[in-house]
């Protein structure tokens, strides 16, 4: 033949489209086959090599002419079809043979030719697919603001992103096929972990410690399934030295702002006591001799030195620099501790206490004396709220990486408007409180890395204090 052509489906232009050819010219101008055309559905229906002598002896003329126009616009005499199983993935034309038709033996040839054709062209689609989908793998591991670095069961380094480079300062062609051990332990510890032990991690703080001072991380760790069935590991980690020293900058502007909230107030509140002192002070002269007077003097002065030095002592802890020790703390022995304390007080206000703890719950990290503080106050508030009796419900779950715990009373509550300002210093619903409790509550939870808020309950009775902590295992 003097003209041939190979026409593949092209799934973006949603029609066969020339790939390749020899001596076309007419079927250049328009090197596309739609897939509705009568050619390609002829095609479908016999499932076989379409000669056009043969349709134009068996079909009717009207059907034969449509037909026959998809020939002459191809410049073809023969078609061979394409098919991977059942789907039409490509045809071939080709024009009259120089000397006598395309006979039995010519049809059986060109089958056997399509169906290597299809083998050939499906493993060649397949090999461009795993290309492109490794280019593809690659252009996001390039890009990636995170650190990957992934492992085989053998603990290999299989992957090392140019962002484990950047954070690590080690290149990947140093690493790349090298025992995990060889890189920082912040990596290869809970990479270790994951392989061995099944371990997931999920939103984890670490640290690469070849830095100085030592880089903070976040990270995740997944297993991996390689095609031999055996298990590997990658983890995902991500810089937080820029987010610390946005919560610093952040943490300073606050405290900034609440020192000038807190000598106002303070001025406030050291003043009264003070007045009442002055007061009595002025009196003293005149009615020394009185013994009634001082002694009532004598109580005054103390209490309202009391009431200072409470307040200073307060204010202290609210403003004091974190610095404490975290360890591993069940949540569980800090609260029976602190309603053993309350204990007493509930039972005079005839105040249903009620636990509900999840049997297994993991441990947080944090320090005993402070998390003791935390839900003393907590407590003491919800008991507050129900002078005349009530239900305390205590419950702690393991959610997403936290512990949650809730405290909630069935108490008078607190307007819905107001749920925010209570952790503002000084602010305070209660007759004769010092509004400070809950601000010192608040910042020991954000010490701990935790989230501290009041919700009113949905039935419009009391409120509920939902503390929530990371879980020390990060799951």
């Amino acid at each position: 033949v003097k003209k041939a052509a190979l026409w593949l489906w092209d799934e973006r232009e949603g029609a066969y489209s020339l790939r390749a050819h020899m001596g076309l010219k007419n079927a250049l101008k328009n090197p596309k086959v739609q897939p509705n055309s009568p050619l390609i559905s002829r095609l479908r229906k016999e499932h076989d090599v379409v000669i056009k002598e043969e349709q134009e002896r068996f079909l009717p003329p009207e059907e034969f002419q449509k037909l026959e126009e998809d020939f002459l616009r191809l410049e073809a005499e023969a078609c061979v079809p394409i098919f991977d199983e059942r789907r039409l993935i490509g045809l071939l034309t080709l024009s009259s043979k120089s000397k006598g038709i395309y006979s039995d033996e010519d049809v059986e040839w060109l089958t056997t030719l399509a169906n290597q054709s299809a083998v050939a062209l499906q493993n060649a689609q397949l090999h461009q697919e795993v290309i492109l989908i490794k280019e593809y793998i690659e252009s996001i591991l390039r890009n990636m603001q995170g650190g990957v670095v992934a492992v085989d069961s053998e603990r290999r380094i299989t992957v090392f992103n140019p962002a484990a480079e950047r954070l690590t300062g080690l290149k990947a062609d140093e690493v790349i096929g090298k025992p995990l051990w060889l890189i920082d332990r912040g990596i290869a510890e809970p990479l270790g972990e994951t392989l061995d032990e099944g371990k997931i991690f999920t939103d984890k703080e670490g640290t690469l410690n070849g830095h100085s001072p030592p880089l903070p991380i976040l990270f995740s760790t997944s297993l991996l399934k390689d095609p031999s069935g055996r298990y590997g590991a990658v983890m995902v980690f991500a810089d937080l030295s820029y987010i610390r020293q946005l919560e610093q900058e952040r943490s300073k502007a606050e405290r900034m702002v609440l020192i000038g909230t807190m000598a106002a107030e303070l001025a406030h509140e050291i003043k009264n006591p003070l007045v009442s002192i002055r007061t009595f002070a002025e009196l003293l002269p005149e009615r020394h001799d009185d013994p009634e007077f001082r002694k009532y003097f004598q109580e005054m002065t103390l209490k309202e030195l009391d009431r200072i030095n409470l307040l200073i002592t307060q204010l202290s802890q609210t403003a004091r620099p974190s610095s404490f020790k975290k360890v591993p703390i069940d949540l569980r022995e800090p609260l029976e501790y602190t309603l053993m304390l309350v204990g007493e007080r509930a039972k005079k206000s005839g105040v249903n206490v009620i636990r509900d703890y999840e049997p297994e719950l993991p441990e947080v990290l944090g320090d005993e004396t402070r998390i003791r503080q935390l839900f003393f106050n907590l407590l003491y508030n919800a008991l507050e709220a129900m002078p005349d009796g009530g239900t305390l419900t205590i419950s702690v779950r393991r959610g997403g990486g936290y512990v949650d715990v809730e405290i909630k009373d069935t108490g008078k509550g607190i307007p819905e408007e107001e749920l925010e300002k209570v952790f503002a210093p000084f602010f305070s619903t209660k007759e004769g409180g010092m509004g400070l409790g809950l601000t010192i509550c608040r910042r020991v939870v954000r010490d701990l890395e935790g989230e501290l808020e009041l919700k009113p309950n949905p039935d419009g009775k009391g409120v509920t204090a939902h503390v929530r902590l990371p879980a020390a295992d990060g799951r």
